[in-house]
């Protein structure tokens, strides 16, 4: 079946084991960047079906075709 891809923007090492244990446990494909969420890193989401963003605000939230979600708590 289809496998779904989480974008994680901001990602710090001491948060590796963390989100490799939810990958396996939810059977999802999460990419991993370092970068903040803006718009110059939008080019990041393509192919990416999900986005959640915890501390970044984003105004306006970026467009893309693939995007079905984006979750935001700043």
């Amino acid at each position: 079946g289809l496998i779904m891809k989480i974008l994680a923007y901001s990602h710090r090492k001491d948060e590796t084991e963390y989100f490799k244990e939810f990958s396996k446990k939810y059977n999802v494909d999460i990419v991993l960047t370092d970068e903040e969420p803006n718009m110059e890193t939008v080019n990041l989401s393509k192919g990416i079906e999900y986005i959640s963003i915890i501390t970044t605000p984003i105004l306006p939230v970026p467009k893309t075709p693939t995007v079905r979600f984006l979750s935001s708590f700043p």
